[in-house]
């Protein structure tokens, strides 16, 4: 799935009006270390246009998963 502009933005939004912690557990098995990064990059590689459909895809569904985990924290 391609991103919309409107859905880069709405997550955008939504990382741009919390405190992002450093380090979140995605799952059981993957920790993001350096959270505030890796938004930051990605959502410029987004808003950039740099990136074919496959990419794009993906990086937005990793956004979304790191919005889950800070929205649904894993317990340790």
């Amino acid at each position: 799935m391609i991103p919309t502009i409107h859905q880069i933005l709405e997550i955008e939004k939504f990382f741009n009006e919390i405190n992002i912690p450093t380090v979140v557990k995605l799952d059981q098995a993957s920790t993001q270390t350096n959270a505030p990064r890796f938004v930051q990059e990605n959502i410029e590689l987004l808003k950039s246009n740099a990136l074919n459909a496959v990419a794009a895809g993906l990086c937005y569904s990793r956004l979304q998963a790191l919005k889950a985990a800070i929205l649904d924290p894993i317990k340790a």
